[in-house]
């Protein structure tokens, strides 16, 4: 890393802090001497302040290690990974088996994880440089991470990070109040609809639930007969499980005093891109409350097309009458070393694209909001990222019936740590029988992040 990136990442964790934690930490972080050095320059360094924490550099790149282990922590785990070896025989280590922090005779710490190097890999996306690596629809998913074959997506690594570095700074400042102090604020909760489609009766929809009726036909099956069921009740009541729906679901939200944003996706129609004619999204949007946000759901062909994009924000600026400055990407396309930047350029400011279609998880190994860092440039970008957690289909196809219980555990987790989690729920998805698997799950999901504490924001809501 050179100093342009480790100023990125010390900028990156204290704006972190500022958001997440309580002002005794932030303080207590701020005065805490923390100096980023060189590994090969910590074993000649000598009189070393007392209470000083130490994070290491890789002068050279090396692969990252993903053997991982736990340390107990206030009421929770955290799993770290990517362990740094032992400096010298000054530096002591607190468990060798599971490692926290290296000390030396004067209270001084050295990590035992590479925070450095490991956290500005993730944020810079560096696992997805490689171009040739994405599906069919130009995308890295979960799977392609070298962190789903060790069981590490649903890993926070940089909150647990932070986390442990917020706690030491209270140790070393305040070592009798330690555990009196105020740690984290109540976990930060973030919802959002993609309207992939507002009505049951376009032409990819209807068609595919003709090939599989007809797919069960062939097959002397007849379980798919219910598909000509919703094909007729979909062509006489069209806004049937997805705008009226959609209602529902702010309904639902307002009861909970929680709002969401709607991504709004149009322009370019067919099986990728938007199934809902303009005509019928101009007539519906208006039906959505005040204080609901509205955004863009960038279609497929507005991948790094300046032309195309702009034509489809020009549109949904008609007739919202709203500057759009907030979005996701349709199928969550996204390229690590151009997206942000053109989105930028763009006019987007806040952007929800960062998350898996196949996982729940932390794809940049964070819960939470941050500027990305253009890596071709050397600059941190003004455009604000906030990271996908989970989305529904990825919700039930990982969980299934232990949805709510998986869901908590990260709640609770962040709660502790401090963190954002966000989530993405069709409207398609919230009561359609077509998918029974996550019909009442919504309201649950609600319930459980109410129940929780947690405070819902928009992203423009975000003080950063």
């Amino acid at each position: 890393m050179n100093n342009a990136e480790v100023e990125y990442l010390k900028k990156t964790i204290e704006k972190h802090i500022r958001i997440h934690f309580h002002q005794d930490v932030v303080e207590a972080y701020k005065n805490t001497q923390i100096i980023w050095m060189k590994t090969k320059e910590i074993e000649s360094l000598r009189d070393i302040k007392p209470g000083t924490i130490i994070i290491p550099i890789q002068g050279k790149e090396t692969p990252t290690c993903y053997k991982s282990w736990a340390v107990n922590f206030r009421e929770t785990k955290l799993i770290l990974w990517d362990r740094i070896k032992q400096l010298d025989s000054l530096w002591k280590i607190d468990n060798d088996k599971y490692p926290f922090w290296y000390s030396n005779n004067n209270g001084s710490y050295i990590p035992s994880w590479n925070i450095s190097g490991l956290l500005f890999n993730l944020l810079v996306l560096k696992e997805e440089f490689d171009p040739s690596n994405r599906d069919n629809h130009g995308r890295f998913i979960g799977k392609m991470s070298p962190r789903d074959k060790h069981g590490l997506l649903e890993v926070p690594i940089f909150n647990n990070s932070v986390a442990a570095l917020a706690d030491l700074c209270i140790k070393i400042q305040n070592p009798e109040r330690q555990s009196n102090i105020p740690f984290t604020k109540p976990i930060n909760f973030s919802i959002s609809h993609d309207l992939d489609q507002i009505r049951g009766d376009d032409f990819w929809t209807q068609l595919s639930r003709l090939g599989r009726l007809l797919s069960s036909f062939r097959k002397f099956q007849f379980k798919n007969i219910v598909q000509l069921k919703y094909i007729i009740l979909n062509f006489i009541y069209p806004r049937k499980f997805f705008m009226d729906d959609l209602l529902k679901m702010i309904q639902t939200e307002a009861s909970f005093g929680y709002k969401s944003t709607q991504y709004i996706l149009c322009g370019k129609k067919g099986r990728y891109g938007a199934r809902t004619d303009t005509k019928f999204i101009k007539r519906y949007i208006p039906e959505i409350a005040d204080g609901w946000q509205l955004g863009i759901h960038y279609n497929h062909d507005t991948h790094l097309n300046e032309q195309a994009f702009l034509k489809q924000k020009k549109i949904i600026e008609s007739f919202t009458k709203l500057a759009i400055t907030s979005g996701r990407a349709h199928y969550l396309r996204l390229e690590p070393l151009k997206s942000f930047n053109f989105w930028s350029k763009m006019g987007i400011r806040y952007d929800e694209s960062l998350g898996y279609s196949d996982r729940v998880g932390y794809r940049a190994g964070i819960a939470g909001c941050f500027h990305p860092f253009d890596v071709i440039n050397q600059k941190e970008l003004s455009i604000l990222s906030l990271p996908l957690v989970a989305m529904d289909t990825c919700i039930c196809d990982s969980f299934g019936e232990d949805a709510i219980t998986e869901i908590e555990k990260h709640v609770k987790h962040l709660n502790i740590v401090g963190g954002t989690f966000t989530l993405l729920f069709h409207p398609g998805r919230f009561d359609n029988p077509e998918y029974v698997d996550s019909i009442g799950l919504y309201q649950k999901l609600l319930e459980l992040f109410k129940k929780n504490n947690a405070k819902c924001i928009l992203p423009n809501e975000i003080d950063i």
